[in-house]
């Protein structure tokens, strides 16, 4: 008798967590960037506090986990990067376009003296596992665009993404 009262419990639970298991492997995907792009609210609604009142201006895919979806608030741009293949979207990062004077010193000093560089674009960007970062997007010279990113020490740092 006894022995029934504690493995019930333990054989309902086994089920139940098979059972959600099962409802997450069937559970459709996102494939397509045309796709994602024409699921504006599935992206709003999975990040409410990130895309609220913002108007999705371009979804691109990056690689083959990534894509890059483009927006703005309140005149300000952004860019906000997501697992692409995935219905339950999760965010990477998220970067907010800057003007060159807001990087810190230390950044714009590094950035000059070992890239040499004209800066095109500078980022705020902020993940939920780290503190700020910056990105600056530059032309190499044979003209492709190409990204680094620093902390605010200005030491370089790996890209989120």
């Amino acid at each position: 008798m006894r022995l029934k009262k504690i493995y019930l419990p333990i054989i309902l639970g086994a089920i139940i967590l098979n059972s959600a298991n099962l409802f997450a492997q069937h559970a459709t995907q996102i494939k397509d960037v045309d796709e994602l792009k024409q699921e504006d609210k599935v992206i709003i609604e999975s990040y409410p506090n990130v895309f609220k009142g913002a108007e999705i201006n371009k979804v691109e895919r990056l690689n083959s986990k990534h894509a890059k979806v483009y927006y703005s608030v309140d005149g300000n741009e952004f860019e906000a990067v997501v697992n692409a293949d995935r219905k339950d979207l999760l965010l990477v990062a998220t970067c907010k376009v800057i003007k060159n004077d807001d990087l810190p010193q230390l950044v714009k000093n590094v950035f000059t003296k070992e890239v040499k560089g004209k800066i095109e674009k500078a980022y705020e960007v902020t993940t939920p596992y780290s503190s700020e970062i910056y990105r600056i997007d530059y032309v190499k010279k044979d003209g492709t665009l190409k990204s680094i990113f620093y902390n605010e020490l200005g030491a370089v740092q790996k890209a989120p993404y």
